[in-house]
């Protein structure tokens, strides 16, 4: 007959017999009946034992992203919108979509920077609409570019739009409050 060790058990095990039920009511604590302070103080230890092996073990992955690459997935638009900026990342690969999204902003000054690396094909058009509809400022890149515009107006912007045509590249669109 083979027995495994299983260091695990052999600890519960111990566990069981360090926890007795207290003999006198002076030794316990009032909220636990039963058991006494010594048990309450290894029980405490060991929900932050468990705990911290919890943690260490199950815990967010960080993907690594190889050097020019920008966000490491092909064909998914990566987007942060705070009340300062916004920022939109898309690494593609022959790739048609129309993005439309809210604006966060609440400014009637901003930089808008669009850039474009590795460019290979297609087109990408990047717009800003306002709180009335109506187009503030429209760009199309299809090369590889570095554009900054600033934008001031009596309208502010509420809304971006970004249409790819079989767009292959990466795309980085910012917008940023200025005061």
């Amino acid at each position: 007959m083979v027995y495994l060790f299983n260091p695990n058990f052999i600890y519960l095990q111990a566990l069981k017999k360090s926890f007795k039920m207290c003999a006198t009511e002076k030794n316990c604590i009032r909220t636990f009946p039963g058991i006494c302070k010594n048990n309450f103080q290894r029980i405490i230890i060991v929900v932050f034992y468990l705990s911290f092996l919890s943690l260490s073990t199950i815990s967010c992955r960080e993907e690594v992203i190889s050097p020019g690459n920008i966000i490491g997935v092909k064909n998914l638009g990566v987007k942060s919108n705070q009340r300062n900026y916004y920022t939109f990342k898309v690494e593609a690969e022959n790739f048609t979509v129309f993005y439309l999204d809210s604006l966060r902003l609440y400014t009637y000054a901003c930089l808008v920077n669009v850039k474009t690396t590795g460019y290979g094909s297609g087109e990408a058009k990047v717009e800003i609409i306002s709180e009335e509809g109506n187009t503030l400022l429209t760009r199309t890149v299809s090369k590889n570019a570095d554009l900054q515009f600033y934008y001031e107006g009596v309208s502010r912007p509420k809304w971006t739009s970004v249409r790819f045509n079989s767009f292959t590249g990466n795309l980085i669109f910012e917008i940023k409050k200025t005061f």
